[in-house]
């Protein structure tokens, strides 16, 4: 369970990686911000079929925190279970 959680975490700081390079540098050639694009964009692209935009305002990242905070707390029930 602690390598799905793991996951989880490492795509939470990728997802908030996400929103602070959109708003510092966007459209950058860097390596490093493209990476990360790759990794967010396919779940974004699924939370905004969801979540609209608001006039510009993109609330998807909003709704994919939501959701990674709650597999992470169902993942620790299920673990405390299984002790």
């Amino acid at each position: 369970m602690s390598v799905l959680s793991t996951i989880l975490d490492i795509y939470f700081w990728a997802v908030l990686g996400s929103v602070i390079i959109s708003w510092v540098a966007p459209g950058s050639y860097h390596p490093g911000p493209q990476l990360i694009t790759q990794l967010t964009e396919p779940v974004f692209n699924l939370a905004r079929k969801v979540v609209p935009s608001l006039g510009g305002l993109d609330l998807s990242p909003i709704l994919i925190f939501i959701i990674i905070q709650i597999l992470n707390s169902q993942l620790k029930t299920l673990t405390a279970m299984a002790l």
